[in-house]
Order: C-alpha cells, then sequence, then structure tokens
C-alpha cells in the first residue's frame, strides 16, 4: 500500500487535488437554503410590520443624528412573537454602530425575552442582561434606563428594576442604525409583528406613554414604512427587496451563543476536513520535487491557508455564512497536519 502511494503518478494527483479544491469550494460557499428575499410586511390597516421568515427592516445610518443624551431613554415596542418558528436565538430589535459590545439589544430565545447590551447571548462572559417571560399574544414592551439604573415593564406592569444594571446607547449613536426583526449581521431573523415602536430621548411616566411626543416613532402608510420625528420630519425605514449587509464582518472570533455540539463539530469538519488536502499536496511536492523535505509540509500549510482564505474572504458578502478566524486556524492546521500524517505513514 506504502509503495502504491509513493508511485502515484502526478496527474492523478493533480485532478484528486483539482476535485478536492472544487468540493471544498462548494461546501465553503453554499448558501444552506438561505432565503436572499427580505420576507417583510407591511400592515397599513394595523400600522405593522410582519417578519415571516428572513426579513430585516433598518434605518440609514444617522437617523439619530440630532439626538443628545440627556438623563436616558425610554423604548416601547409593542409586538407579538411567533411561537411556531423551530427554537433558537433571534434578534427582535437593535440599535447599533457596528460594535457589537456596545449595541443595545432585545431578542428572544424560545418564549422568553433578553434585553442587553453587547453580544454575550450564551451568558458564557456572565455580563449584565434581563430575562422576561413572553406571552402568547401581544406584548408592550417599555425600557427606562437612565444614571440611576434600568426599569423594564411588560404589559404595563414594572417587571425588573435596578440600579446597578444600565441599558445604554452606542457611543456613536449619531451614525448608529436601528434595526427591526433581524440582527445587525442579517443572520438571526425573528418572526412575529411589530405593531408600536417608540423611542424617546429623555425618562418618561410610564403613565404618560400616549401624551409623550416620542423622538421617532413607527408609521406604516400608503404600503410604505417610515419613522415620523418629532419634528415632523420623517425617516425612511429601509425594508429593500433584497436583504442588505449593514456591517460585513471579516475573520470574526467563534461566536459566543455557540454550543458545545457545535463547537465541537465545528473543529471536526474544518480540521480534518481540510487534511486530505494538505496529504494530496504534501505527496504532489514530492513527486514533483523528487524528496521529501520541510518545504513540503509548508506549501502543505500554505494550500490549506490560501484556499480557506479564499473561502472566507468571499463568504464576507454571503449572508448565511460568517468569515472566522477560526475556521481559517484550524484549516491551516488541517492541512498541515495531513501532510505530517502521510510523512509518517508512507515513511518519506
Amino acid at each position: 500500500m506504502i509503495n502504491k502511494i509513493h508511485k502515484l503518478p502526478v496527474w492523478l494527483l493533480i485532478i484528486l487535488l483539482a476535485c478536492m479544491t472544487a468540493g471544498m469550494l462548494y461546501f465553503g460557499l453554499r448558501l444552506k437554503g438561505y432565503e436572499f428575499r427580505n420576507e417583510v410586511i407591511l400592515h397599513t390597516d394595523t400600522n405593522s410590520l410582519e417578519f415571516s421568515g428572513h426579513g430585516m427592516a433598518y434605518t440609514d445610518a444617522g437617523v439619530f443624528s440630532s439626538f443628545r443624551p440627556s438623563e436616558g431613554f425610554s423604548l416601547e415596542i409593542v409586538f407579538t412573537p411567533d411561537f411556531s418558528a423551530e427554537t433558537r436565538f433571534r434578534s427582535l430589535f437593535s440599535i447599533a454602530d457596528g460594535n457589537r459590545n456596545e449595541q443595545l439589544f432585545v431578542g428572544q430565545w424560545d418564549s422568553s425575552l433578553m434585553l442587553m447590551n453587547g453580544d454575550d447571548f450564551s451568558n458564557r462572559r456572565h455580563e449584565p442582561k434581563i430575562y422576561l417571560p413572553l406571552s402568547p399574544g401581544p406584548n408592550v414592551l417599555l425600557i427606562l434606563s437612565g444614571r440611576d439604573g434600568s426599569s423594564v415593564y411588560l404589559n404595563n406592569e414594572l417587571v425588573r428594576t435596578s440600579r446597578d444594571f444600565i441599558l445604554s446607547l452606542p457611543e456613536n449613536i449619531q451614525n448608529a442604525h436601528m434595526v427591526i426583526g433581524n440582527s445587525i449581521f442579517g443572520t438571526d431573523p425573528w418572526r412575529g409583528e411589530v405593531t408600536a415602536l417608540r423611542f424617546w430621548n429623555d425618562l418618561i411616566d410610564p403613565e404618560m406613554t400616549d401624551t409623550a411626543v416620542p423622538f421617532i416613532k413607527l408609521q406604516v402608510s400608503d404600503g410604505a414604512s417610515s419613522l415620523l420625528k418629532e419634528n415632523g420630519s420623517r425617516v425612511v425605514l429601509q425594508i429593500p427587496a433584497f436583504k442588505p449587509l449593514l456591517y460585513p464582518s471579516y475573520l470574526r472570533p467563534p461566536e459566543s451563543g455557540d454550543s458545545l455540539q457545535t463547537f465541537v463539530f465545528d473543529v471536526f469538519l474544518n480540521f480534518f476536513g481540510f487534511m486530505p488536502l494538505g496529504a494530496v499536496v504534501f505527496l504532489l511536492v514530492i513527486r514533483l520535487n523528487g524528496q521529501a523535505n520541510k518545504k513540503a509540509l509548508i506549501i502543505s500549510l500554505a494550500a490549506g491557508f490560501l484556499l480557506s482564505l479564499v473561502i472566507e474572504t468571499t463568504q464576507i458578502w454571503l449572508p448565511s455564512r460568517v468569515s472566522s478566524f477560526h475556521d481559517l486556524l484550524l484549516n491551516s492546521l488541517g492541512a498541515l497536519a495531513g501532510g505530517v500524517l502521510l510523512k509518517r505513514i508512507g515513511k518519506f
């Protein structure tokens, strides 16, 4: 068997390498059933937005350009979640300037609502957050947050108040986006209906939400959606036919929300999946060079690195994929391990 490996013709190795490269490109760049259409339905009769799948509504950066921080802010969202969707993490609302650690975030996991700043979705970093139980029908969420702490009302009842936990807005709020029905990266679609959204640049009396003039509020009319500002001007709430990429992310670190099972599977797939490539490249270099040396191992490592880099770079523009430094590292090491393993087994 070992002698047969030594005598494999160059043309066969080139064909094997080409097939492996094509296969890795396919599995690395396929869309995994992703729907590019922006699945948001406008209901003018109820002044609401329905998110039925991979939807997203957002404002361009600058909706808060005239916002001046005061003693705090108030946010009200009236929404009806869809509990029939598969259990997974979903993003209902966020205000973000591209810095995941500063974003104001409202998300849903199963039948619970999560309020926080940042992206510690799995609570591995134990950063402050608030969890609230949701009801199957309409839910009215009111957040009041200022220097003295945060208070949260759900369905007109005070459910949480804390002086130590302060929900904050991004530092660069003037250039932030407001995103509804998805995360800023477009990878965590929420399902349900949003019937009202109001934001005040001050702390309001919870009993005066109907009379206090909001800084911005959601308005759906004539088949279009917008945010009506307190000065009477309108800001278009963008709902393009195809979902955009607000913040393309390159070589992100591992997701904090990944389960251990997902992490182990990811390691297995990315490391061991690139070992055959490294082994074939190593053998091809030997057949062309005539001898086994460190150069062949370095080329195996370089081949895995370059192919993985092409995949991860292309994934920036694929909403269903995540450009990951973790994957790049594991792919490269897997290719090197494939070359080392063949060197030992084949006694080169």
